[in-house]
């Protein structure tokens, strides 16, 4: 780890661009960190589900770091060298240490606003490259933009290989899209808010995604299954071995441990 980093803020108002220009970002040994998002535009109000919504113009943030010592700063230009954002908007250097505690702000900011205390039924999933900018425009054309309020809308573009969990499932492909709608919630809303979000999920999968299970997971016992494949039966036979009683996670996963 090196002393300094510089992170060059990005923006772009085309999803497909941006998912070219990250795949190429991803192919360099030029960066040490990528992170991008969606960001909402409101524009209006138009019928969603026979009622009108606030709806929005989706724009996508793309923060690109590199790690560098003080004596050699990086070169902007070869490091932008390729990429097409719409804007480029700023371009910070600060210590490696606060820039690995960038969020901390974001987080005090929740906390002051009281939606850290609002339910967190967060909806994530890893995408296949090629159907994402699909499944994204689709989710995110009846988003309404104020899931911006105590929640975000994450998206990280990401090499297939870069798990070697055999848990941790995911579509096959050299490129992968993390996609993730990350709500905030008051509890009197959220029997309302519910079918939607299970819409959501079911979308993703429909588009082949698999789902983060870091996350707010509703899932049929068969949808497990689907879930885990051929690494199944190996869950539940180590389920009924090391947690018989379903002391861990219970009815996370429903598997059957009756001896």
């Amino acid at each position: 780890m090196k002393p300094m980093t510089r992170t060059y803020y990005l923006l772009y108002d085309d999803l497909r661009v941006f998912l070219e220009d990250a795949r190429r970002a991803m192919d360099t040994s030029r960066w040490d960190h990528l992170e991008s998002w969606g960001a909402p535009c409101a524009q209006g109000t138009r019928p969603v589900g026979g009622m009108r919504q606030v709806f929005a113009k989706w724009f996508y943030p793309f923060h690109l770091t590199v790690e560098y010592d003080p004596a050699s700063p990086p070169d902007d230009a070869m490091m932008l060298e390729g990429l097409r954002p719409y804007d480029n908007l700023y371009t910070d250097d600060c210590p490696t240490i606060e820039f690995l505690e960038r969020m901390l702000p974001v987080f005090e900011l929740w906390k002051k606003a009281g939606t850290w205390e609002f339910m967190h039924p967060w909806i994530e999933c890893v995408l296949p490259w090629d159907t994402a900018a699909d499944c994204i425009e689709q989710v995110l054309a009846d988003t309404p933009p104020g899931i911006q309020v105590g929640g975000h809308v994450l998206l990280w573009p990401a090499k297939g290989a870069t798990s070697r969990s055999k848990n941790f499932m995911v579509p096959a492909g050299e490129n992968l899209v993390g996609f993730g709608l990350l709500p905030a919630i008051p509890q009197k809303f959220w029997n309302e808010m519910r079918e939607r979000l299970e819409n959501v999920s079911r979308m993703m999968l429909m588009f082949g995604a698999k789902r983060y299970l870091s996350g707010w997971v509703n899932f049929t016992p068969d949808e497990w299954k689907d879930h885990f494949g051929a690494r199944w039966d190996e869950l539940v036979a180590l389920k009924r071995r090391y947690d018989p009683d379903a002391v861990l996670n219970p009815g996370f996963l429903p598997f059957d441990v009756a001896p």
